[in-house]
């Protein structure tokens, strides 16, 4: 790398596609856009190249927030298992809370 050159780091891309997807400076921000925007960075840019892909409705339905808790949650599906017990097959799920 040259003498002088910033490297790219996780918070410039962040913010990079966070004034991209809403639209407007990341300074202009409400904070529960910038924990939605965080957030779906991660889906997309760090969680889906190593696992699976998330599409836009699946992030949408994941976001969680309840007035007065400092924060956005998000709650996604991870893992899916069947019951093999019958013959009707019963798709459970097991979830994971990440707390932004």
């Amino acid at each position: 790398m040259a003498s002088g050159a910033k490297r790219p780091d996780f918070r410039d891309a962040v913010i990079d596609y966070c004034e991209k997807f809403y639209q407007k400076p990341f300074d202009n921000l409400t904070s529960s856009e910038r924990s939605k925007g965080l957030t779906r960075y991660y889906l997309i840019n760090v969680y889906g190249p190593l696992h699976e892909e998330i599409d836009d409705d699946e992030i949408e339905q994941g976001f969680v927030d309840g007035s007065n808790d400092l924060g956005v949650d998000f709650f996604i599906e991870m893992v899916k298992w069947y019951s093999w017990f019958n013959q009707n097959i019963e798709p459970r799920t097991a979830g994971k809370v990440v707390k932004m």
